[in-house]
């Protein structure tokens, strides 16, 4: 223990001794003052109120601190093209204003268990969503924005289904790379699998009105 941490160490001890002496000292005069026929009053106004007990459905309505500072933890570890805290906003639709008051190391807000359990859910898609960036070699947000405008607008204006070979010749992706980018444009509403296999892809009625085709 270093000469600081020993001092520190001495004068809490030292403190709590002297408040513990005063105390006794207060609880011995004030038992002989009652002894000899004192008597203590209280002011009206002055009574000490306690504050009524916090329901037990109030307590367990939020996310512990310690599952909170998990999720603050687990924000700072994403990468700095790409905030953790946007990609939560985008998958669970909770406002950016909920989200850094709740999520920030000097959040002002407390985070509810119904909300909580909502970013959990999303926790692993996230992950994979930036491992997926960088095996694709997508290493920028504007990279994958270019990609993914290039690749649907193909294929909302076309009636016949796109297949993975013909999104790796647009985006330059191999195989198995351009597989799981579809999947997750799947996932995002902009394409809709078809179930044969090989699984073809066709743009959703959301990808068309975003693209001004025909739905």
């Amino acid at each position: 223990m270093s000469i600081t941490n020993e001092l520190l160490a001495h004068m809490s001890y030292t403190a709590a001794v002297q408040k513990n002496n005063l105390r006794e000292q207060l609880e011995n005069d004030v038992e002989a003052f009652l002894k000899n026929g004192g008597e203590i009053k209280h002011l009206e106004g002055t009574e000490i109120k306690p504050l009524p007990p916090r329901s037990t459905a109030e307590a367990d309505n939020y996310a512990s601190v310690m599952q909170v500072g998990a999720l603050i933890d687990w924000c700072k570890k994403g990468s700095p093209r790409r905030s953790r805290r946007v990609a939560i906003m985008e998958r669970t639709g909770l406002s950016k204003r909920r989200v850094s008051a709740c999520l920030t190391p000097h959040a002002t807000s407390r985070l509810t268990k119904h909300e909580y359990a909502r970013i959990k859910a999303v926790l692993k898609d996230i992950e994979e969503a930036e491992l997926e960036w960088g095996s694709w070699g997508m290493r920028t947000r504007m990279d994958v924005i270019e990609r993914s405008i290039a690749l649907l607008r193909v294929v909302s204006s076309r009636a016949n289904r796109l297949s993975t070979q013909e999104c790796m010749e647009i985006t330059g992706l191999q195989q198995r790379s351009a597989q799981r980018y579809l999947v997750e444009l799947e996932k995002l509403g902009y394409l809709q699998g078809d179930g044969s296999i090989p699984r073809g892809y066709k743009a959703t009625d959301k990808t068309k009105q975003l693209f001004g085709a025909q739905a």
